[in-house]
């Protein structure tokens, strides 16, 4: 067991107080500490990745999450899929690299996402460009709107945005 101190002296009201931690945690599965936007990304975006996605969702430790039962994910004749996952609902009929979609999402023909988390009833339309970015809910983009961000900074389009033009790294 390692020796830890918690707390500060006198002069900042708390009290000093030692723990001990074991040297090995109890979790054996996937573990991420979200404390920035880049670590929220990150975070995601490392569900892409079988061994850390199986780390978390087949142990004996519980999920708990809301249960939706919606209709398949649709993915039409013209859609390009690799490396993502898609939750219910959704609508594809564009381009999705290495991305997370959320339910209820839809993605017109001829739109490009890259890259990217978007987040429940997103719409983007055809001709669009997403990469790098995170989308959160009820975001609509525009035909032919660029969003590109970068992988150590990805753009994020705010809850019920509506983009009618194009935005770079930096820019919101």
């Amino acid at each position: 067991m390692a020796d830890s101190v918690i707390g500060g002296g006198s002069d900042t009201g708390c009290i000093a107080k030692s723990v001990r931690f074991p040297e090995k945690p109890a979790w054996a599965g996937y573990l991420k500490n979200i404390y920035s936007l880049q670590s929220y990304y990150k975070a995601n975006m490392d569900m892409l990745e079988p061994a850390k996605f199986n780390a978390l969702m087949y142990t004996n430790q519980k999920i708990y999450t809301k249960l939706k039962n919606e209709v398949p994910t649709y993915y039409s004749e013209d859609s390009k899929v690799s490396s993502s996952q898609f939750a219910t609902g959704c609508v594809i009929q564009g381009t999705v690299e290495h991305s997370l979609v959320s339910r209820r999402s839809r993605i017109d023909k001829g739109a490009v996402v890259k890259h990217s988390i978007i987040n429940t009833s997103s719409k983007i339309a055809s001709n669009a460009w997403i990469e790098y970015a995170i989308l959160d809910k009820n975001v609509i983009v525009d035909p032919g709107v660029q969003i590109k961000g970068t992988p150590e900074k990805p753009v994020v389009i705010r809850k019920g945005e509506h983009v009618t033009t194009n935005v770079s790294e930096g820019e919101v």
